[in-house]
C-alpha cells in the first residue's frame, strides 16, 4: 500500500512538469526564431461571478492609456546571450518636424561566426512589417541631396572573435506624432539550415529609439487641411500693356496685308482738285460767320486757287504769264489781289470785297455735286 501511493504520487509529478515544460517551450518558441519579437499575451478570459479578488456583478476595470514612451539616446540591446549587442542614436532625437531628414547611427558587435544580410536595405525596407519611419529618397521625391545614398553600411574588427557593424541611415517620417518610434529589421544566422549549407536566416530587430517631434499644424493629431478654395492672384501693373502690344504685333503683319490687298483690288478714292478746293471753302466761310474774317482764311482761299489752277507757288505775275490764254484771267487776278493785299500790304478789306471775293472762288472753281 506505501508503495502504491508513492508510486502515484511520482506519476502526478512526472505529468505536471511535462505540461509545464511544454508550456514554457510554446512560449519561448517564437522568441527563439527573432531578436527583439517579444511574444504577445494572450487576453484574459472573462472572470465568473464570485471569484476571489473581484465583487460580483462587476468587470475588470479598463486598462489606463499607455502613456507616450520616453525618449532615450542611445538605446541599447542583447541577443543570443550576449554574442550580439545592438545599439541604436543620433545626434539629436528632439524637435523635429514632419519629413525631416532624421539621422539614425545602428552599431552592432557580434561573433565573427554570425552572418548578417544587408540586402532589404538595397530594397529600401527598414521594417519587414512596416513602420512609420521610411528611407529618405532624393530629390524632387524627397529632401536627400542628389547622388547621396540614404544608407551606409561599415564594418571592421572589433577585439578577438568580435565584429562591429556601422550603419548609418537618414529617414523620414509623415506621421503627425509626438513620439514615433524608429526600428531596423535585419537577418542573421547564427548556423545553418538541415542541409548544412543554407543558412538558417532569424530576424534581428533594433530597439525603439524613440523621436521626438514638434506641432507643425496644429495642437491635435491630424494635420489641418488649410484653405482649399481658390484663389485670384492680382494682375500685375505691366500686363495690360503687354497685353495690346502683343496683341497689336500679331495683327500688325497680317493687317497691313489685308489693307494692301484692298487697296489693289479697290483702290482708295482720290477727291478731284474742285472738291479739294471747295471743302476748303466751305469750311472758312462756316468760320467766317462765327469768328470773322481771319488772315489765314485769306492763306487758305489763295493756296486753293493756286493748287486748282496748277500755277501754286507763283506770284501774280507768274500767274498772268503762264494763264494768259485763260478767259478768266481778269477775275483770278482781282481775287489773288485781293488776298496778297491782306497778306503782304496788310490792308483790311471791306465787307463788299469780301464778299466779291468769295462770289469770285464760286465763279473760278465750280462746286462738286457731293458738297
Amino acid at each position: 500500500m506505501r508503495n502504491s501511493k508513492f508510486l502515484t504520487a511520482l506519476l502526478l509529478s512526472a505529468l505536471v512538469s511535462a505540461f509545464a515544460f511544454t508550456g514554457q517551450a510554446q512560449a519561448q518558441g517564437p522568441a527563439a526564431n527573432s531578436c527583439g519579437i517579444l511574444a504577445q499575451a494572450g487576453p484574459i478570459a472573462q472572470v465568473p461571478p464570485g471569484f476571489p479578488g473581484f465583487p460580483d456583478g462587476e468587470v475588470q476595470p479598463p486598462a489606463a492609456p499607455p502613456e507616450d514612451p520616453k525618449p532615450a539616446n542611445p538605446v541599447q540591446k542583447v541577443c543570443e546571450n550576449g554574442r550580439i549587442m545592438i545599439q541604436v542614436g543620433n545626434s539629436q532625437h528632439f524637435g523635429h518636424r514632419i519629413m525631416d531628414l532624421v539621422e539614425v547611427t545602428v552599431i552592432i558587435i557580434a561573433d565573427d561566426a554570425i552572418k548578417f544580410d544587408f540586402s532589404s536595405l538595397e530594397k529600401g525596407v527598414i521594417g519587414f512589417e512596416g513602420q512609420d519611419f521610411d528611407l529618405a529618397k532624393p530629390y524632387p521625391l524627397g529632401g536627400l541631396a542628389p547622388g547621396v545614398k540614404p544608407y551606409t553600411i561599415r564594418q571592421a574588427k572589433f577585439q578577438e572573435g568580435k565584429t562591429i557593424y556601422r550603419i548609418d541611415l537618414v529617414v523620414q517620417s509623415s506621421v503627425p506624432k509626438k513620439a514615433i518610434p524608429f526600428q531596423l529589421d535585419l537577418r542573421y544566422a547564427v548556423d545553418k539550415a538541415a542541409d548544412g549549407l543554407t543558412p538558417n536566416w532569424k530576424r534581428l530587430t533594433t530597439p525603439d529609439f524613440i523621436v521626438t517631434t514638434s506641432n507643425t499644424a496644429d495642437n491635435g493629431d491630424e494635420l489641418l487641411e488649410g484653405d482649399l478654395e481658390a484663389k485670384t492672384s492680382p494682375a500685375p501693373w505691366f500686363m495690360w500693356p503687354s497685353l495690346v502690344a502683343g496683341i497689336f504685333l500679331v495683327l500688325f503683319w497680317p493687317g497691313l496685308a489685308i489693307v494692301r490687298r484692298i487697296n489693289r483690288v479697290r483702290p482708295i478714292r482720290k477727291s478731284p482738285p474742285n472738291e479739294v478746293a471747295w471743302r476748303i471753302y466751305l469750311r472758312i466761310t462756316a468760320q467766317v460767320k462765327t469768328a470773322g474774317w481771319q488772315e489765314t482764311h485769306y492763306k487758305q482761299l489763295a493756296a486753293a486757287l493756286r493748287v486748282y489752277l496748277g500755277v501754286d507757288p507763283a506770284t501774280i505775275n507768274e500767274v498772268g504769264e503762264r494763264l494768259k490764254e485763260n478767259p478768266q484771267l481778269p477775275v483770278i487776278l482781282s481775287a489773288l489781289a485781293k488776298c496778297e493785299a491782306v497778306l503782304f500790304q496788310r490792308r483790311t478789306l471791306s465787307d463788299h470785297e469780301n464778299e466779291e471775293l468769295l462770289e469770285q472762288f464760286e465763279t473760278l472753281i465750280p462746286r462738286p455735286i457731293l458738297l
